[in-house]
Parts: structure tokens; sequence; C-alpha cells
């Protein structure tokens, strides 16, 4: 299995951030504002009312009692939409490009399916008419969106790529992708799209989530706990610290993936009968795993430790990764397909398979870990540079774990691939 998130992140870093715009946009304080421009029966009438109160301060109105819904998005607006979403404060600025440029049906879809980690549909079975003409870097996003049912198009099946995308169409999409964004305790949640945490210090309890749960950028070194909450998409960790995000209770989920690239690691704490099953960590991003997992997947860059930790698989597929075990942690096996990749601790690692695409660079200091390497990956070394793996060869590293299992010494045999 492979992940790729590097787009999502450079959505993250650089477009959807809150700008300090001076566009000139306000909120409404406590009820749904009442614009002069989008009356009842206007078709984005519940979007741009709901999302513009105070509550979500996603994107307001001119300050004249005109909302603009037919007015073009602009790159800049849509920031402030996704930003604002995730929590991101307006200090937080980090903008660079025409930000007044005004965005295409296509590209506005796009940006918005990567800020909430839509995978792209390159071969959709049911499509747009009009699906040729949207730009191969959209298409597969569009085609996501409109499986997905968040996007329906200009009537006739015809979706208008390269036309103008409006602030009306802006929120109504956002409308129909999130369920609802909280910045307080809740429970009893069932939701059938996305849901956001936006806030830290926030608990759901007995609650499904149909959609996504996202811990939002603006909870930032914070915590967020989950008690009895089932998630049928997948827990996306934008923001959380060394003490967060604890899953507890009865709660199942089947994938957690952490984009937690500044600050402290995000720790990912499973306790008692909660079930999650995989965890990825992306591109440059910091993740803590405590509690029992059935799989790891660590991108590029990352750094990742096991605290009291039990992990079925490890799978390392990007280059320059550090996992530290520590003594109360255990893996069964970790898969090393990577260069650079640095495995540690004094917890037990049973068997580590270095596979041909690592090419170079792979430390393992484990004690009694069996080290398989296949031909052509090189030798395996510890951290003080001896090699305890050869290249092509099976191997037991020296010594014992501290969680008590036997290292036996070291004992070389033939061998090659993963076998």
């Amino acid at each position: 299995m492979r992940f790729d998130k590097k787009k999502v992140l450079t959505l993250v870093l650089v477009l959807a951030v809150v700008l300090s715009l001076g566009i000139g946009i306000s909120y409404a304080a406590g009820n749904p504002p009442t614009y002069t421009d989008v009356p009842e029966n206007y078709w984005g009438y519940e979007a741009i009312t709901k999302w513009s109160t105070t509550q979500y301060g996603i994107l307001g109105g001119y300050g004249d009692g005109k909302f603009g819904p037919s007015d073009p998005i602009t790159a800049e607006q849509l920031a402030w939409i996704n930003g604002r979403i995730l929590g991101i404060a307006d200090t937080d600025a980090k903008y660079s490009g025409d930000g007044k440029r005004e965005l295409t049906r296509a590209e506005a879809v796009t940006i918005i399916a990567q800020a909430f980690c839509v995978e792209p549909l390159e071969n959709a079975a049911d499509t747009f008419a009009d699906n040729a003409s949207v730009p191969a870097a959209y298409r597969g996003y569009v085609n996501a969106m409109k499986a997905a049912g968040y996007i329906k198009g200009m009537g006739n099946n015809v979706f208008s790529p390269n036309s103008s995308y409006t602030r009306a169409q802006a929120l109504q999409v956002i409308y129909n992708m999130i369920s609802d964004i909280t910045d307080n305790n809740a429970s009893d949640v069932n939701a059938a799209d996305n849901y956001v945490i936006r806030k830290a210090g926030i608990q759901l309890k007995d609650s499904t989530i149909d959609g996504n749960l996202i811990i939002g950028n603006g909870v930032g070194d914070g915590d967020v706990t989950l008690e009895n909450v089932t998630v049928n998409g997948k827990l996306i960790v934008f923001g959380g610290g060394s003490n967060s995000i604890v899953v507890r209770g009865k709660s199942n989920v089947s994938n957690v993936e952490v984009y937690k690239t500044s600050g402290q690691a995000a720790r990912i704490k499973v306790e008692g009968e909660a079930v999650v099953k995989t965890v990825s960590v992306a591109e440059n991003s910091k993740a803590i795993v405590n509690g029992a997992i059935t799989n790891l997947i660590a991108d590029e860059n990352t750094s990742i430790e096991l605290q009291s930790a039990k992990v079925v698989n490890v799978d390392v597929e990007g280059a320059g990764v550090t996992v530290n075990v520590d003594g109360k942690s255990t893996v069964q096996t970790a898969t090393i397909d990577a260069s650079n990749v640095k495995l540690t601790g004094s917890g037990k690692v049973v068997n580590a398979k270095v596979t041909s695409d690592a090419k170079s660079g792979v430390v393992v200091d484990t004690k009694g870990t069996k080290v398989e390497v296949a031909a052509g990956a090189g030798d395996v070394t510890n951290s003080s540079g001896k090699v305890v793996a050869e290249d092509g060869k099976t191997t037991t590293t020296a010594g014992s774990s501290n969680t008590g299992s036997s290292g036996g010494g070291s004992s070389s045999g033939s061998g090659s691939g993963r076998a």
C-alpha cells in the first residue's frame, strides 16, 4: 500500500491558510444573516446563511448588506474558506502569489478536494459529459467529487470546468461535504458527511461519523478525546500534540492519517476496547503511537515514536524515516521499502524485511531482530556503522530487547527478496 499526500500538504501549507485579506467581509452576530441579494428562495440560501454566521465564520458578506453570491471566487477567498474551516488563525497568513486571480470551476473543486483529503478518481464509471475538457491535473478530483455527490455540475450533466466558480458555489460544495464544525464538546452526533473539530480540548462522545472526522489545524498542540466514536471514513489529523488524540471506549477507527509538520508530534493513543486499524504518517510529519494498532505506514522524512505500543505491521514507504520503538513496545514485522531508514530503540521488533527498493543507509539498532535483506538492498548497519546484516542475507541481531524476548545472538543464512 502506497500513500502520497504531498499535494495535500502543499495545499494546507500554501493555499488553505487564512489571509489578512482586507476584502470587506463581515459576519452576522447571533441570528443567521439577511442579505439583500440572497432571498430565501435562492438555491444557495441555506449554505450561505449557515456558513456566514459568527458560529462558523467561514465567509461573510461585504458589509453593505450584500453577499455577492454570483461574484467569482478568488484564490485568496477560497484560502480563507478552507483555512477558517480548519481553524487556522488570521495571523498565520502565508499566502503568496496572485491571490486576486479568479479560479476556474475545475481549479476550485480540486483545491477543496485536496484540503479535505478526497482521493482522486482517475477511472470513474460516471463522469460529466464534458469530462474530456477538464484539465488532466484536475480531472481525478472532479470525478471523485462527483462520485461522492458533492458536486452536481451546471445541469444536463455538464461541469463547465473552465468557467468561473462563484462564491455561492464554493459555500454550497462545502455545505454538501461537511455535516458540521464544532468548537465545543459534542455527543450523540450522527454525521452523514465530514465532521470537523476546530479547537483543542474537545471531547466527542457516543457518535458516528460516516464521512471523515477532521482534527483541524486550530487544535495546534492541544488535545482531543474520542469516546465511543465510530469513524467510517478516515480520522484526519492536522492538529494534536504529545497528549492527543485519545481514542477510547468502544471507538472504532479504520484509518488515521497524520499531517503534523510543525510543533509537537501528534500522538494517537488507543485505550481499552477501542480499535484503530491503520495509522498513516504523511511526508515530513511527526507522530506518536500509543496502544495497539494493526498497521503503521510511514511516508518520506517522518519521525515516529512507538510508546507502549503493539503494532503488527510497520511499512516504511519513504526515505529518511526514523521509527523509535521504546522498551514497552513491540512490532511483529517492519518492512523497509526505502533508503536511509532507521529502526531504533530498546523495544522488540521480531522481523525486519529490507526490500530491494531500499538501496542504502538502512540502520537497525533493535536487539534480537531477524533482519531479512533482499539482494541489492545493500548492507544493513547499526548506528555505530557496524554491519548487522549483509546484502542478500538473513541475520538475527545480537542481544535481547527490554520486552523480554530472546535475541539468540547473530546467525547468518543465505536468502534474497522477501523470503
